[in-house]
């Protein structure tokens, strides 16, 4: 059972910030789906949406843009 959204080997990931106090969202990350959409004319895919302090998300930015990482990866651990 499932959808059938074809070959897509490309997955968005998404990081955003979280506050410091709200340490059970710190290096978590929500997997989702968006199915197609008709009026936006979007197509179906999956997505990974990751949180982190903004002091960390600086320094994953600034890794990035200064070309020091390539990729990010993702390992699965249930939430808490």
């Amino acid at each position: 059972m499932g959808y059938d959204i074809g070959k897509n080997d490309r997955i968005e990931f998404h990081l955003c910030t979280a506050a410091e106090n709200e340490t059970r969202f710190h290096w978590a990350a929500r997997i989702g789906y968006s199915m197609y959409d008709l009026e936006m004319d979007t197509g179906a895919e999956f997505y990974v949406q990751g949180y982190c302090t903004p002091a960390e998300f600086d320094r994953v930015s600034v890794a990035i843009r200064t070309g020091h990482v390539e990729r990010l990866r993702v390992e699965g651990r249930p939430f808490e």
